[in-house]
């Protein structure tokens, strides 16, 4: 009988003899391990408390940032120089961007090459400045105050000559040079660029035709007549003794040259001079 009832209680009756033969305390089966237990329960039990772990973990690092901006607070007030400093380093920054401007804007004021003025003030000219005395020619280069052309003809002769000596300071012969055209003068300033200040070109015609004739039947016309013009000097006489229409063309570089708070007009600063320098020489020789 004791043999039956022992194989009716089964593997949990023989674990618990085995345990109270070994002395052990003998534990309840794994119910959830089988899937069989008594309760019937479920193997994967619902978790409650992975929504309060997230919300837990926003919370943290809240509190974390709270404490970080608490201590650079706390560490500011304890030295107010560097807070100061560090305050006023983008106003400095501002500051430094703002007189780098102004100094541009009043750089640039001087500078004639840009604006529209619609009233400009009269400037008086000047001499013709050396080539000498320009900053903008090439360094250590020879330099021409003006190149011509043609050569060789006597009215532009005298007209160089008398343009050479009038000018204050008086033009070196070594800063002018003449060649045969304009072909031969562009070729030079080709080649030798920043070295002339700048070239002139005459072109030599007759004088102006004689008046025409009166209108018939001595008809009153209200156009006044323009009066005869000089002859044209014969082959064999001396051109200075007959004047004759001279054309000036006057080139320089046409790009206004700033640099360093210095502008350099080329208008103003050597076309416009040897204008007038060559017109009042050639009124000297026509009329002396």
């Amino acid at each position: 009988m004791a043999r039956t009832a022992s194989a009716a209680a089964g593997p949990p009756a023989a674990a618990a003899a085995v345990a109270a033969a070994s002395g052990r305390p003998a534990t309840a089966p794994d119910t959830a391990a089988g899937g069989n237990g008594a309760g019937g329960g479920s193997s994967n039990p619902p978790r409650r408390g992975s929504s309060n772990a997230g919300s837990s973990r926003r919370w943290l690092a809240v509190r974390q940032a709270a404490a970080l901006t608490r201590k650079n607070v706390l560490m500011r007030l304890r030295q107010p120089g560097l807070l100061l400093g560090q305050l006023l380093t983008g106003v400095a920054m501002v500051g430094v961007v703002w007189l780098v401007d102004a100094a541009i804007r009043y750089s640039d004021a001087g500078f004639g090459g840009r604006g529209e003025e619609r009233s400009p003030g009269a400037v008086p000219l000047g001499p013709v400045p050396l080539c000498t005395s320009s900053p903008f020619l090439k360094f250590g280069a020879p330099c021409y105050t003006f190149v011509y052309s043609p050569a060789g003809d006597p009215w532009v002769e005298a007209l160089v000559t008398g343009v050479m000596s009038h000018n204050s300071p008086p033009i070196p012969a070594a800063q002018v040079a003449g060649f045969a055209n304009a072909s031969e003068v562009d070729a030079y300033l080709w080649g030798h660029p920043q070295t002339v200040l700048a070239a002139l070109h005459f072109r030599r015609r007759p004088g102006m035709p004689p008046a025409p004739p009166p209108p018939p039947h001595g008809g009153n016309s209200s156009t006044p007549l323009p009066p005869p013009g000089p002859p044209p000097p014969e082959p064999d006489e001396d051109p200075l003794q007959h004047p004759r229409e001279l054309s000036l063309v006057v080139q320089t570089n046409a790009s206004g040259v700033f640099f360093k708070g210095k502008f350099q007009d080329p208008n103003s600063y050597v076309a416009l001079p040897l204008q007038q320098l060559f017109s009042l020489v050639a009124n000297g020789l026509r009329y002396n």
